[in-house]
């Protein structure tokens, strides 16, 4: 049996998704792949987790951490080999989601485009312990906006800690508008792209500067053409 289609891997999916700074839960889960014909995923995830832990700090400690150095090294070119080589199977889980970052052994940032975004964070939500999201709208004006306004009703915040779009064809005002939604002020890290239509006369526009203040350099508001 597909081990990505068995009960027990959603199961486990959950626990993770449920409580994902508990290295505990992903280790049961890199045994379970081990039980289920999935060695290097479980390798994967025990190699990303080692890799992820700070180095020690007591003398003792120090000095078994340079006998482990060696093997460190290794892991490092290890870990990146075994994602190269799965990668494409690991992450079909993730549905539309076209880049996927990588932590302590899942997926833990995705880019998703824009009519994928309408309707996939829910599902990428639930495959993995996801916590960074980054959307591209094009120069869509409708699209951006439509965007914008799903991740607030989805209330995103509530899992990312990073959320980074890139908002296209917005004039002035919808662009000063922004700051109705919450999902830019309660995401711990988010930042917002804007290609500002041709209608857009950004420099003139005080609010546009004061949208700049709020958003603490979140924001960068180019011209179509503008590096």
């Amino acid at each position: 049996m597909d081990p990505y289609a068995h009960p027990d891997y959603a199961a486990l999916m959950a626990g993770v998704c449920a409580d994902s700074d508990d290295d505990a839960r992903r280790l049961v889960f890199a045994d379970w792949f081990d039980e289920h014909g999935e060695p290097d995923r479980a390798e994967f995830i025990r190699l990303q987790i080692a890799l992820a832990q700070k180095p020690p700090r007591t003398r003792d400690a120090v000095a078994r951490a340079a006998a482990a150095s060696a093997s460190r090294k290794a892991a490092r070119k290890r870990s990146p080999a075994l994602l190269a080589r799965h990668g494409k199977w690991w992450g079909r889980t993730l549905g539309p989601a076209y880049d996927v970052e990588y932590e302590r052994g899942f997926a833990e940032g995705v880019s998703l485009k824009a009519a994928d975004c309408l309707e996939a964070p829910p599902a990428v939500l639930a495959a993995a312990p996801v916590r960074a999201l980054y959307v591209n709208t094009g120069y869509t004006e409708e699209l951006s906006y439509l965007v914008v306004e799903y991740l607030e009703r989805e209330k995103v915040w509530e899992r990312l800690t990073r959320l980074h779009v890139t908002l296209g064809g917005l004039i002035d005002e919808q662009i000063v508008s922004l700051n109705e939604f919450q999902v830019f002020w309660r995401v711990m890290r988010a930042e917002v792209t804007v290609w500002a239509g041709e209608r857009g006369r950004l420099l003139e526009q005080p609010a546009v500067e004061e949208l700049r203040r709020r958003f603490q350099s979140k924001i960068r508001v180019n011209h179509y053409g503008s590096a």
